[in-house]
C-alpha cells in the first residue's frame, strides 16, 4: 500500500504528458478519413458530434460536450449543431430544437478536408484560451468531440462557471425543475462495488469491506434524515439492491415515510442505450436538480461522481461531498 502511494504521483503525471499526445493521433486517424469532397458551406459552424468514433460516456459526460460546444459556438459567434449517427438516439428528444440545430444524416456534415476539422478534447483539454481559440477557429467548420466542461476555461470564479453552465443547460435541454416541495437529495455511485450492477469499472471488494461501506452509507443517510426533519429525502443510486433494501430494513422505519426511492430500471447509458434505462437516468438527474440541496455520499472505492455535481449545478443548487476514504 505504502509503494503505491508513493508510486501513483509518477504514473498520474506520465498519464498526464501522454494523454495529449494519444488524443492527438486519434483526431488525426479520423481526419484522415475525410475526403475532398464535401458541403460547400460559407458559414461558420462548430459541430458536437454524436457519432461512433468514441464511446461518449454517460447522460452527464456528454451533457458536458454538448454545453461546452454551444459556449464555445456562441462566444465564437459560429452556427451551432449536433450530430447524431443514430437517429434514435434517447438524447434528441432532451434537446431544445429552437436553440439546437439537431443533425441524424451523414451528408449534412462537411468532411472536407480543405475547411472542416474534427477537435478532440476528451478527458484533457487546453487550458489556455488563446490555444482553444486558435483550434476552434483553425478551419470552417469544425467536429468537436467532448466530454469535458470547457466553462471552467472562460470564467474568472466558480461561481461565475455555475452561473454560465445552468443557463446554457436552460437554453439546451428540455429538462425542466419539477415541483417536489422540501426534498434534500443524497447519491450514491457503488460502480459495481455491491456486484448488481454492470459498469465501466468494476472491483471485487471483500465481505468486510463491502459490510462496513453499507452500514457507512445506511448511517449516513440515517443521520442527515434525523438532522433535517422538515425534508423529504430523494436517495439516487445505482444500485438497486441498496435502494431496495433501504425500504425493507428495520433501521429506517420511522424515516420510511420521508424517502423517495425508485429502484427500476438503473443502468449506465454508456452501456445500455435501452430508452428506459435512458429516461430514468434522466429522471434521476432532474430529481437531484430539482431539490433544493443534494449530498453526494462516497465511500473508499465508490465513484466521485459529476452525476449529481453537475445535477445540482444546473440548478443552482447547495452540493455537499461526504466521503470517508479506507486505506
Amino acid at each position: 500500500m505504502q509503494f503505491k502511494k508513493l508510486i501513483w504521483p509518477i504514473i498520474h503525471k506520465w498519464r498526464k504528458l501522454i494523454y495529449p499526445i494519444r488524443m492527438k493521433q486519434y483526431e488525426q486517424k479520423i481526419y484522415n478519413n475525410y475526403s475532398l469532397k464535401g458541403i460547400n458551406s460559407l458559414e461558420r459552424r462548430l459541430v458536437c458530434m454524436e457519432d461512433s468514433n468514441f464511446s461518449h460516456g454517460g447522460l452527464v459526460d456528454r451533457m458536458k460536450g454538448i454545453i461546452s460546444g454551444y459556449f464555445l459556438a456562441e462566444k465564437y459567434r459560429l452556427s451551432f449543431s449536433v450530430y447524431f449517427s443514430d437517429a434514435n438516439d434517447p438524447m434528441i428528444p432532451y434537446l431544445n430544437p429552437k436553440v439546437v440545430d439537431i443533425i441524424t444524416e451523414e451528408s449534412k456534415v462537411n468532411f472536407n478536408k480543405d475547411n472542416s476539422r474534427p477537435v478532440v478534447w476528451y478527458n484533457h483539454f487546453p487550458n489556455n484560451p488563446a490555444l482553444m481559440k486558435q483550434r476552434i477557429l483553425s478551419k470552417r467548420e469544425i467536429h468537436l468531440y467532448c466530454n469535458m466542461n470547457l466553462l471552467q476555461v472562460f470564467s474568472d470564479s466558480e461561481i461565475a462557471m455555475k452561473q454560465a453552465w445552468s443557463e446554457a443547460f436552460s437554453q439546451i435541454f428540455l429538462m425542466h425543475e419539477q415541483p417536489i416541495g422540501n426534498t434534500m437529495g443524497i447519491h450514491l455511485r457503488f460502480i459495481g462495488l455491491l456486484g448488481d450492477f454492470k459498469d465501466l469499472r468494476n472491483y471485487d471488494l471483500d465481505h468486510e469491506h463491502k459490510i462496513g461501506m453499507i452500514e457507512w452509507c445506511e448511517n449516513k443517510i440515517l443521520e442527515i434524515g434525523m438532522k433535517n426533519p422538515e425534508y423529504l429525502l430523494k436517495i439516487v443510486s445505482d444500485s438497486s439492491s441498496f435502494l431496495a433494501e433501504l425500504l425493507t430494513k428495520e433501521k429506517f422505519a420511522s424515516l420510511r415515510h420521508r424517502l423517495q426511492v425508485d429502484s427500476s430500471n438503473i443502468g449506465h447509458t454508456a452501456l445500455n442505450i435501452n430508452d428506459t434505462v435512458f429516461k430514468k437516468t434522466v429522471d434521476d438527474f432532474i430529481g437531484l436538480r430539482s431539490c433544493e440541496k443534494v449530498i453526494q455520499l462516497r465511500y473508499g472505492k465508490m465513484h466521485r461522481s459529476d452525476f449529481s455535481r453537475y445535477a445540482a449545478i444546473s440548478g443552482l443548487k447547495e452540493y455537499e461531498l461526504i466521503e470517508y476514504n479506507v486505506d
